[in-house]
């Protein structure tokens, strides 16, 4: 948790966002999921989600993976806070608590959805390390505002999310 290249993917969670950034029209335009590949001459051309230097596969993995840990194990989840407590983490949860409302269509919408994979996944995991250890009231309250965002951001086919925020 403290080595330099995972402060690195923490500090970029905000920077490759598929709710950051402009609507360009070229990222309308292009109506074909192939077209974002990673091919290293066409970086303008693809979303941010899927840039070479994102770090949002690896840490929708490591949320997932710290999710399925507390799950097994509550008592542990106390060693996972200060992932979850993370300056670059909270600000990235801020600015997902605080960006327009509107519901992404076509292939933005493809990224987002990932997006709120991995903030769903982190959610969780605050919701069961917290209950086993003391968290501060401003913590608390950031992590249920971005859980109620998040329900009012759910896509097509993504409501079990609610059903799994009440267990």
């Amino acid at each position: 948790m403290t080595s330099r290249s995972f402060q690195s993917y923490l500090s970029q969670i905000r920077q490759y966002s598929a709710f950051e950034g402009d609507d360009r029209e070229k990222l309308q335009l292009i109506q074909s999921l192939p077209d974002f590949g990673c091919h290293p001459d066409n970086q303008d051309l693809m979303h941010p989600a899927v840039q070479k230097n994102s770090s949002h596969c690896f840490l929708l993995a490591l949320f997932r993976l710290v999710h399925s840990v507390i799950c097994v194990h509550r008592g542990i989840g106390s060693k996972f806070l200060p992932i979850l407590q993370c300056a670059h983490v909270t600000d990235c949860i801020k600015s997902f608590s605080h960006k327009d409302k509107r519901h992404y269509q076509g292939v933005r919408a493809v990224f987002t959805r990932f997006q709120l994979l991995s903030v769903y996944y982190l959610l969780k995991a605050y919701q069961y390390a917290s209950k086993h250890s003391d968290t501060s009231h401003e913590m608390l309250t950031l992590y249920h505002g971005a859980s109620l965002e998040l329900f009012s951001r759910l896509q097509v086919a993504d409501y079990y999310y609610a059903h799994q925020f009440v267990i």
